[in-house]
């Protein structure tokens, strides 16, 4: 990794040396001052916008002259055309199944939270009351969280064998 570097840096600049720059040189920086009392250089990225590309590619395993590259800004998860994919079947059912699952369990806690209000107000005891909360929580929570799961299961399953049978 640390000859890959010196490449891009030497290929970055023709007049590569490892010696800092003068001070009131354009590439000197404030932070490698030893008066501001800040230790260390700061790099001059300014000069990575002259790297030939071309020139540094085999050194990066781009031997592949028709590949483009695909900057991350435009939010792409994949540097190259050919390698963005859709997710796979599993990724499907797994995000779906648990990420209702988790609602579920959620909207189980709230249902739960209120009907153990309800029932605890004639309760005598604030023990007895977070009790018949805690009870009723228990009691719908599970209850949301797998009914909204097998649902999610469902419809990712059905779903990936819709686009199958659409596809073939």
């Amino acid at each position: 990794s640390l000859s890959l570097l010196l490449t891009i840096t030497m290929a970055a600049s023709k007049d590569f040396s490892f010696e800092d720059p003068p001070r009131g040189h354009p590439g000197s920086s404030p932070f490698s001052d030893p008066k501001a009392g800040l230790s260390g250089a700061v790099p001059d990225f300014t000069s990575f916008a002259g790297i030939d590309l071309g020139a540094v590619a085999p050194a990066v395993g781009m031997t592949d002259a028709g590949r483009t590259y695909k900057p991350m800004s435009k939010g792409a998860e994949y540097m190259f055309e050919e390698e963005e994919r859709t997710r796979g079947f599993g990724e499907h059912l797994v995000f779906y199944t648990g990420s209702c699952y988790m609602t579920g369990v959620a909207s189980g806690i709230t249902v739960g939270i209120f009907e153990g209000l309800r029932k605890g107000r004639d309760l005598p005891t604030s023990k007895l009351r977070t009790n018949a909360v805690v009870n009723a929580c228990a009691r719908r929570a599970p209850m949301f969280g797998n009914n909204l799961g097998v649902l999610a299961l469902l419809f990712a399953s059905t779903e990936r064998t819709s686009q199958y049978l659409r596809d073939k």
